[in-house]
């Protein structure tokens, strides 16, 4: 089955990421694009691996992968006057697939994956990363924001598991009236949807599991080595 992707160049300013536009949370890194893209097939073996452990088997065939680009962007930064800059605030990417308003299976299955996220997170918090609780909130608010579906900040708790949580709920409020909703906006550079708003939740949240996963993989090593 073929795998549409965006590519995104010179995202943070030194790596590409391919999304695979049709599965919210299947992405790859790589130096270039060319290394991302390469980089993609086991993104998709290891989203499928995903699924399979929260029990659900995935939806297509893994074993012949093909992928399509879609469409390539390639990042800058902007200036206060959103003028180009070399540095600055940095605008992501917003696909001809981003425009697409939600259909109401998609919601469903983003709501399904953030789920998992989320019960992939709160295992990473006992162990004792409660750190992430207040970056993961405050960026998930953030980009409700962008859409101006986030509601006034002030409302949130103070404690940073409670924020979170509370997060969590608003966009689980907010997602299925979005459904079939036509709408893209222009806010602070960047255009913003509802597809583009789900991808990137998705993402983020896998991602930084994954960046907590990694360190402790590597942390026991260092106590080894200096012990």
């Amino acid at each position: 089955m073929p795998f549409r992707i965006g590519l995104e160049n010179n995202q943070e300013g030194w790596r590409s990421v391919a999304w695979a536009l049709q599965h919210p949370g299947c992405f790859a890194y790589g130096v270039s694009a060319d290394a991302a893209l390469a980089a993609m097939h086991d993104a998709v073996e290891e989203y499928a691996a995903w699924t399979a452990f929260h029990g659900e088997a995935f939806w297509t065939n893994t074993e012949v992968v093909k992928l399509h680009v879609d469409e390539v962007w390639d990042g800058y930064c902007i200036d206060g006057s959103y003028e180009l800059a070399g540095t600055g605030r940095r605008v992501s990417a917003f696909f001809r697939y981003d425009w697409k308003p939600l259909l109401e299976a998609e919601v469903n299955r983003g709501l399904v994956l953030l789920s998992w996220g989320r019960a992939d997170l709160m295992d990473m918090l006992e162990k004792g990363w409660r750190v992430a609780a207040a970056d993961i909130a405050a960026w998930e608010w953030d980009v409700m924001d962008r859409l101006g579906v986030a509601g006034p900040r002030e409302r949130l708790p103070a404690g940073d598991l409670d924020r979170l949580h509370a997060v969590r709920e608003h966009l689980f409020r907010v997602l299925p009236a979005l459904i079939g909703v036509e709408r893209v906006v222009g806010e602070r550079g960047e255009l913003w949807s509802p597809r583009k708003m789900l991808r990137l939740l998705v993402w983020h949240e896998r991602d930084r599991i994954n960046q907590l996963q990694g360190r402790l993989s590597v942390e026991p090593l260092l106590s080894a080595s200096y012990a």
